[in-house]
């Protein structure tokens, strides 16, 4: 089961990102604009992704998890291969808002379908293979563009050019979408243990009464909220670049230093990949190394000197003139980049109250996505052609992006710091008050020098 549904989210990873390899050629073939592309693999896809994973979650918890993912994988397969038969940027706006809300089932079903298949003590593994689909995801879909564009040209030039290379490349990439559908069908839906998934830590809601216990407490007063601020506004504000940066670095290094779609797809791919797993054992060092025994204030140290570093090798990308030392510098900067990414979930998950965690995460993937995957790619574009009506000025918009998302968003960090440092975990779990049933994630606290913590790994 596990290997099936991380199948199925590399799939996703690569439906969502192949598009940053057909950017010249949708471009002229279209008349489309920087900003126009920028907004359709970010906030379109973002926008339904986002909003849309809270009802489906809702629908995961009630109803049949299997068909749900199968449902959701057959209509982004669906509208990415529809995508090839846009005749102009409001068919393909929409064609990718379906691919948002088909991609948004995936993870809240999958997470229920693990929680339900292994108990608790076994499900750290489980849990973990299916998480390093982002990662693996990204360095595929890398790869894949690289390779499948060559293909998808010599069938558009078989095709005597009456079928343009970038709508074959949707085509191809949507195949493995319903490869991934067909292998669900096989999945066994586990039986659902209601009493357990009350307590479980990966069951939450963001149901009305829930969202209306956050906005309560934030309206309390800035000194309550600021703690999980801390881990969540200074990080998507980054984001912004980050995710800005890998939609528009195919582009950036076809324009800025001629290099093909499939030799930046192949390099970046196998950076990408081995960045992605130095970064969380670099994350845990530091979280570990950089608060003592509170390893709360660790995370929120941590997230702040990861970010400083980072942030010199992400201006490099797009300065440097030399296309070797530039992806020399995106390799540094994946490293820090993906490790500052993973602090801040468990920096929210040592300072939230037991009934809060699950739904601190859910708050933090809602931020990211609007802001980071939303805004970045968007932010880019718009920059891009207010510099340069021919999009040779994307390097440029790109620092410029990097410049003020790191600024922002590492003097967000510096500013609400203290609040972290300064507020025990137990004053934190007075913020939330929950009256019944609440949402809970039972896991190891690491906040170690309370006595009485729940000790977690």
């Amino acid at each position: 089961m596990v290997s099936a549904l991380l199948f199925a989210y590399i799939v996703a990873y690569v439906d969502r990102l192949a598009i940053t390899f057909i950017v010249g050629d949708m471009r002229s073939d279209l008349g489309l604009s920087d900003a126009q592309i920028g907004l359709l693999i970010g906030f379109a896809f973002a926008l339904f992704y986002a909003l849309c994973g809270l009802p489906l979650a809702r629908l995961a918890d009630r109803y049949n998890r299997k068909k749900l993912i199968i449902g959701g994988i057959v209509v982004w397969g669906l509208m990415t291969a529809l995508s090839a038969f846009a005749s102009n940027f409001e068919l393909l706006l929409i064609a990718r808002m379906g691919v948002g809300l088909g991609e948004a089932a995936l993870v809240p079903a999958a997470m229920s379908l693990i929680s339900s298949r292994f108990s608790p003590d076994e499900r750290a593994l489980p849990v973990s293979v299916f998480t390093s689909g982002s990662i693996l995801g990204v360095s595929i879909a890398y790869a894949v563009g690289g390779v499948f564009f060559p293909f998808a040209e010599q069938i558009s030039a078989g095709l005597e050019g009456e079928f343009a290379a970038w709508r074959v490349m949707f085509i191809l990439i949507a195949i493995p979408a319903f490869l991934a559908a067909v292998i669900m069908l096989f999945i066994e839906e586990p039986q659902r243990d209601r009493k357990a998934e009350e307590k479980d830590p990966l069951t939450f809601s963001l149901d009305k009464e829930s969202v209306t216990r956050v906005i309560v407490s934030c309206k309390r007063g800035l000194p309550r909220a600021a703690p999980y601020m801390a881990f969540i506004l200074g990080p998507s504000i980054i984001l912004c670049y980050t995710f800005g940066l890998l939609s528009w670095i195919p582009a950036m290094m076809e324009r800025s230093h001629a290099w093909p779609p499939q030799q930046t797809g192949a390099v970046l791919g196998a950076v990408f990949l081995v960045a992605g797993f130095i970064a969380p054992v670099l994350a845990s060092f530091c979280v570990n190394k950089l608060g003592g025994d509170n390893k709360a204030v660790g995370a929120a140290n941590a997230l702040l000197a990861l970010n400083l570093v980072a942030v010199v090798p992400a201006l490099l990308v797009p300065t440097l003139s030399t296309p070797e030392f530039a992806i020399v510098a995106f390799g540094l900067f994946a490293v820090f980049g993906v490790a500052s990414m993973t602090v801040p979930q468990v920096g929210l998950q040592l300072i939230a109250p037991a009934h809060f965690k699950a739904q601190a995460a859910a708050i933090w993937l809602l931020f990211t996505n609007l802001f980071g995957l939303g805004l970045g790619p968007t932010i880019v574009a718009v920059l891009s052609d207010r510099l340069s009506a021919d999009g040779m000025k994307l390097d440029t918009a790109l620092f410029y992006t990097g410049c003020g998302a790191f600024f922002l968003g590492c003097l967000s960090l510096l500013l609400l710091r203290p609040a972290v440092v300064g507020r025990s975990h137990s004053h934190l779990s007075q913020d939330l008050p929950v009256k019944g049933g609440g949402a809970v994630f039972e896991g190891e606290n690491l906040h170690q020098h309370r006595p009485d913590a729940e000790r977690v790994v």
